[in-house]
């Protein structure tokens, strides 16, 4: 008879990837508090940022999902990309706490890159348990109307259109 190890994590934080591209990272400043010799100087710049945060697959989920810090600490979004001097494309910081809770779609919350262009990602928070929040990266969302006829309008549970 073979004995089978099993280990349980509790975290307080953690991130689902609906796209498959994402990483996060601990943001090491504010960028709001950048200067612009800061942002001209790519040696300093490149040592502000940390190395991400490893990623697993979640069968539960079927995404992969990322163990987050704190609620108050600032994360950065992490996409690879051939633009740059490191390959990396990263998100504005926020924190978990700045995400409202929501069931997303209209109401999730649009993740600003570094240059403050938008990216093509939101994000949704949802309780998981007591103390325990699910962060949800989404891809941008399109609606076609193919009718020529009919509008289609979308409305927030605010009443916006």
């Amino acid at each position: 008879q073979e004995l089978v190890r099993s280990i349980w994590l509790t975290v307080t934080n953690f991130a689902v990837d609906h796209t498959g591209d994402i990483l996060f990272e601990q943001a090491r400043y504010n960028a709001h508090r950048t200067n612009a010799r800061l942002q001209n100087n790519k040696m300093l710049a490149s040592k502000l940022h940390s190395v991400p945060f490893s990623a697993f697959s979640s069968k539960y989920h079927r995404r992969r999902i990322t163990l987050l810090p704190n609620s108050t600490v600032p994360i950065h979004l992490v996409q690879l990309t051939m633009d740059g001097a490191d390959g990396m494309r990263r998100s504005l910081p926020f924190c978990i706490e700045d995400i409202p809770l929501c069931d997303g779609g209209v109401e999730s919350t649009s993740i600003q890159w570094q240059d403050d262009r938008p990216s093509e990602y939101f994000a949704y928070r949802k309780l998981s348990s007591n103390y325990q929040s699910e962060i949800h990266i989404i891809p941008e969302f399109v609606i076609f109307n193919g009718c020529t006829k009919n509008n289609i309008l979308i409305r927030s549970h605010q009443g916006e259109q």
